[in-house]
C-alpha cells in the first residue's frame, strides 16, 4: 500500500505539475490548504440542480489528509440534473448501509473547489483525485464529450490505480433501453471531439495526454478498455440480491461486439 500510494502521488503531482505549470514541490504546499471533502449530508439538491458557482458551498466542506475522502465525484454539469441527484442519492444509501450508517466525505467540485482561489484547486486536481479511495462517475449523455471528465479518466490511469476503485453509476433508470447507446458511445469515443469551456484549456490538456499517452488515439484506446471493464452499479441494473454484473458481461450478452 505505501509502496502504491507513493507511486500514486508522484504520478498524480507530474500530471499536476503539467496542468498547473507550477513546481511539485509548489503543489505539495499547496495541497496543504486546498485538499478538502464534504459529508454527503451537507450536499444540498438545489446546488446539484445549479450549475452556477456557489462560493459559500465551499465552507462546508473541511480540510482532509490525504487519503481520508471517500470518493471524488466525477460528473458533467450538462447532464440531466434531476436524475444526477437520484444517483448521488442512490449511492448515499448505498454507502450508508455497507457502512453501518457513517457518513460518506467526498470530493466534489461546487463544494471543493474554492471558488476565490480556483486556479489553485485546479492545479492540485490531480493529487486531491490520488487523494480519494474511489472515483465515481455519474455518467451521463453528455460525460464523454466533457475533457475535464475526460482528464480525470485519464488522472485515474496515470496514477495506475485499480479498475476496482471506479464505480461508473448510469443516470438513466430504464438503464436496459440505454445499454445499446452507452455502448456506441463508449466504442466511439474520441478524445479529440471533447468540449472545453476554454480553447486554450483544450490545447493544453491535449498537449498533456499526448505526453503521457504518446497520442490522442492511444488514449482514447485506453478510455474506451477502462469504460468497458468498470464494474457497473447502476440504479436497476442489480438483481434482487443487489448483484451487478461487469459492463463487459451486460455488453457482450447483447451480442454485435466482440470484447478483449
Amino acid at each position: 500500500w505505501l509502496a502504491w500510494k507513493g507511486a500514486a502521488i508522484n504520478s498524480a503531482a507530474a500530471v499536476a505539475s503539467l496542468i498547473g505549470q507550477r513546481t511539485e514541490a509548489e503543489l505539495f504546499q499547496m495541497l496543504n490548504n486546498v485538499f478538502t471533502g464534504v459529508p454527503l449530508d451537507r450536499v444540498s439538491e438545489a446546488s446539484i440542480k445549479s450549475n452556477q458557482p456557489d462560493a459559500e458551498l465551499n465552507k462546508l466542506a473541511e480540510n482532509k489528509k490525504f487519503g481520508k475522502v471517500d470518493a471524488f465525484f466525477s460528473h458533467s454539469w450538462h447532464d440531466d440534473a434531476d436524475k444526477k441527484w437520484e444517483a448521488i442519492q442512490l449511492w448515499r444509501k448505498e454507502y450508508l448501509k455497507h457502512s453501518h450508517g457513517k457518513e460518506a466525505v467526498v470530493w466534489i467540485d461546487k463544494y471543493c473547489i474554492d471558488q476565490n482561489h480556483i486556479t489553485d484547486s485546479l492545479a492540485v486536481l490531480p493529487l486531491s483525485l490520488a487523494g480519494c479511495q474511489r472515483l465515481v462517475v455519474f455518467y451521463g449523455p453528455t460525460y464523454l464529450s466533457r475533457l475535464w471528465c475526460i482528464i480525470e479518466l485519464f488522472i485515474f490511469i496515470e496514477m495506475g490505480k485499480d479498475v476496482k476503485d471506479i464505480e461508473l453509476r448510469k443516470l438513466d433508470v430504464e438503464w436496459k433501453k440505454g445499454i445499446q447507446k452507452m455502448r456506441h458511445e463508449i466504442l466511439t469515443f474520441d478524445a479529440g471531439s471533447c468540449d472545453c469551456y476554454s480553447k486554450d484549456d483544450k490545447a493544453r490538456m491535449m498537449t498533456l495526454i499526448e505526453a503521457g499517452c504518446g497520442s490522442v488515439v492511444d488514449f482514447s484506446e485506453k478510455v474506451k478498455a477502462l469504460l468497458l471493464d468498470l464494474s457497473l452499479l447502476i440504479a436497476g441494473g442489480g438483481d434482487k440480491h443487489g448483484n451487478y454484473r461487469r459492463l463487459s458481461e451486460v455488453l457482450e450478452s447483447m451480442g454485435d461486439i466482440e470484447l478483449g
